[in-house]
């Protein structure tokens, strides 16, 4: 099978100066990362209405105020495999405020896997103690991050 472009969708939540962020590995590397909750969106579903059903699935909450902020491709190996996506990068709230207050969220992947979800801290990233991937989110969310307030509301 040849290999293909995906096409995802991920969400930031912010809290204050924290990223709400899911804690990964990079097989290839042997590397943990951070990033931002999301996957594939599927055949004639909008990314917006894919982050929605995503985060429902993975962690049980709903959204509102979902805005896509911006795209990014990324071509990266994970694994053993070439990596080519394309990423809708979206902002929300969670419907629920206890998600905001809770330091650590755990809920489980369709294939299974276990998440782990938590408020990282931006200066964590900023600062290189922590990866937050893909390659150039952290930038894109740095530069928007000012304006999002103003730019979620009433946004849905």
């Amino acid at each position: 099978m040849p290999p293909t472009i995906r096409i995802t969708a991920v969400c930031a939540f912010f809290r204050d100066d924290h990223l709400f962020v899911l804690a990964d590995v990079n097989p290839a590397k042997q590397q943990g990362y951070f990033r931002l909750i999301g996957g594939e969106i599927r055949f004639g579903e909008a990314g917006r209405d894919a982050i929605a059903r995503i985060i429902r699935e993975e962690i049980g909450a709903e959204i509102t105020q979902r805005y896509r902020i911006e795209m990014l491709e990324n071509i990266d190996p994970h694994g053993n495999e070439p990596g080519h996506e394309i990423v809708q990068v979206f902002t929300a709230q969670f419907t629920d405020p206890l998600f905001n207050e809770l330091d650590v969220v755990f809920g489980q992947h369709p294939d299974g896997t276990p998440i782990r979800a938590c408020w990282k801290p931006f200066a964590d990233f900023i600062e290189g103690r922590d990866t937050l991937y893909p390659a150039g989110l952290l930038k894109l969310l740095l530069d928007w991050r000012e304006m999002l307030g103003v730019l979620t509301d009433g946004a849905e």
